[in-house]
């Protein structure tokens, strides 16, 4: 995990813990924040958000079954390589998050 910025877990309304932490995560990936296959150990994370391991690992769940993180050989999670037209699909989305951001 080379890219900690402040956390960012404000959101309107994350039903749960894991949601907020899941969003902020996502949202690292798909702005490129975090780079493709960079292992995303639970541990450093949960110290980060200042949260027990157990609603880090259930975003990390959340995250690879919408395919952004996967398994890597070594056992450890990955974040998932996304071919150029999937970059280009989530422009809209990273545009989106950008605007709602809240303001500083």
């Amino acid at each position: 995990m080379s890219v900690m910025n402040e956390p960012s877990l404000v959101s309107p309304s994350p039903r749960t813990l894991a949601e907020a932490i899941a969003r902020d995560l996502r949202r690292r990936i798909l702005t490129r924040e975090l780079p493709e296959d960079a292992a995303i150990d639970a541990a450093p994370w949960a110290r980060f958000y200042g949260v027990a391991r157990t609603p880090v690992l259930e975003a990390l769940e959340r995250l690879r079954a919408e395919g952004l993180l996967y398994t890597r050989p070594d056992g450890r999670t990955g974040i998932a390589a996304m071919p150029p037209e999937a970059w280009a699909a989530t422009a809209a989305l990273r545009e989106l998050m950008r605007v709602r951001a809240p303001l500083a």
